[in-house]
């Protein structure tokens, strides 16, 4: 059978496809390097900037063709593809080109499209009409028309239903004046210790958001919080005041 010497390793082989990979350019059909020292070669021209150029570019004209992007659908769809994707969004370098991402214009205008998509499939409608009857969803309106009045006044309105809900959690779910808790007032209103109104008031903001049962929050109304106390509840208003502004301190404090 007819030999072959390779031009690079000096090595002779059988002249097949075996030992040489095909090169339509030579003689015989064969290239003149052997397998060894031809996969030497490409990896050595691969490390370069025109190798990992012209890689590039025969991957992405892979990913344009029919049977690419068959390929790229076919892959999204696997389990393996959504475990892999689960796995890198938990690292640090994942989450934090997520959130890259998300800041974009196109990372915005994505969550918006899939927003709307939700809203509008069974299952979103359904979530839907749950939420809005929820504890949750009330107390979240309560929450963003406040805020809408703090902003219609130039005012800060950084409040959230969480800060609301911690409110409440340290006033044993009850008002913070009268005492009486939510079951037998069954809503509890935000009340803003220093009114909107009033010069100093710096908005709805932590430190000045307390619950208020609908009957004090509607009696108290813009006055100031000190003296409608001392007229409402004589007998124990230093108690009340002193109460609400340990809170308001300490809550305003923290944030």
């Amino acid at each position: 059978m007819n030999e072959k010497q390779c031009t690079k390793c000096g090595e002779t082989y059988l002249a097949e496809v075996k030992f040489f990979p095909q090169d339509k350019r030579g003689r015989s059909g064969l290239s003149s390097r052997c397998r060894v020292c031809h996969r030497a070669q490409m990896l050595e021209y691969g490390q370069t900037e025109g190798g990992k150029a012209s890689r590039r570019a025969r991957d992405q004209r892979y990913k344009q063709s029919e049977k690419g992007k068959a390929k790229q659908q076919e892959w999204e769809k696997s389990e393996k593809s959504k475990a892999t994707r689960f796995k890198y969004n938990q690292t640090e370098k994942g989450q934090l080109r997520r959130r890259k991402y998300d800041q974009s214009e196109g990372g915005k205008a994505s969550q918006k499209a899939k927003n709307r998509r939700y809203k509008q499939s069974e299952k979103g409608k359904v979530a839907i009409r749950k939420h809005k009857g929820s504890e949750r969803s009330k107390m979240l309106n309560v929450v963003r028309m406040q805020k809408r009045r703090a902003r219609k006044m130039n005012l800060a309105n950084d409040y959230t239903t969480e800060d609301f809900l911690r409110g409440i959690k340290h006033f044993g779910e009850c008002c913070a004046y009268c005492s009486v808790h939510i079951s037998e007032c069954k809503k509890l209103h935000m009340d803003h210790y220093i009114p909107l109104n009033d010069p100093s008031c710096p908005g709805t903001v932590c430190g000045n958001i307390v619950p208020a049962c609908q009957s004090c929050n509607s009696s108290k109304g813009d006055r100031d919080a000190v003296d409608w106390v001392q007229g409402k509840f004589p007998e124990r208003a230093n108690a009340i005041s002193e109460k609400i502004e340990v809170f308001l301190m300490a809550d305003g404090a923290a944030f």
